[in-house]
């Protein structure tokens, strides 16, 4: 959802955001949402 209001509000920027950022809002990092493991 939040990707799609950024797109919508401004097209542009979304290929402004750097790659790292747009991923994480898309699916963040598996390994840190991991618990961590004893």
């Amino acid at each position: 959802m939040t990707a799609r209001m950024i797109v919508g509000f401004a097209p542009e920027s979304s290929d402004a955001l750097p790659p790292p950022l747009h991923g994480a809002l898309d699916a963040p990092d598996p390994e840190e949402n991991q618990p961590p493991v004893r």
